[in-house]
């Protein structure tokens, strides 16, 4: 099985090339006895790179702001859904892994705020009420997304079902 085309910001990758260790230091858990509680497979599936992107998000991304948060997460989730179409053949398991990857969609929503800003607040940020590159970043991944999506027919891309319900995170 080849790799996915994963959705990420081109700093992210140029990240990736500039730093590869601290890169592969990113991962599913929060450290420590939080990477044995949270794996980074989903019943076999490795979804580390999902993981390693929204690390970087989270830490380095261009946005600070409560939707900025929110992109982050979507796109870990659209990420883990990417991986585990791709990487499943069987129709029961993929279930089961999808259901895993919205229970890890559903902690980060739940609990991942005090880190998000945590890592913003360590480099001095303090959380804003409203933030103009969100907007830039928002117009960019539709248009990533648009294109992708564009590569498939009509309702067999394998994101539709997971970008419907990406509006119903808060």
């Amino acid at each position: 099985m080849s790799k996915p085309d994963l959705f990420a910001d081109i700093e992210c990758w140029e990240f990736k090339r500039a730093h590869p260790e601290e890169f592969a230091s990113y991962g599913c858990g929060p450290g420590k006895i939080g990477d044995w509680l949270v794996p980074d497979t989903v019943y076999g599936l490795s979804i580390r790179d999902a993981c390693r992107i929204h690390d970087w998000d989270t830490r380095h991304g261009s946005g600070v702001s409560k939707e900025h948060r929110k992109l982050c997460d979507v796109r870990f989730k659209d990420n883990m859904f990417i991986i585990v179409k791709a990487g499943t053949d069987n129709w029961f398991l993929l279930r089961v892994r999808l259901t895993r990857c919205r229970f890890y969609f559903w902690m980060v929503r739940s609990c991942g705020k005090n880190a998000y800003w945590g890592e913003r607040n360590s480099e001095g940020v303090i959380e804003p009420e409203q933030n103009e590159t969100i907007n830039h970043i928002v117009d960019e991944t539709e248009k990533e997304l648009k294109e992708i999506r564009g590569r498939f027919p009509k309702g067999q891309d394998p994101l539709s079902k997971s970008l419907q319900k990406s509006g119903d995170c808060q």
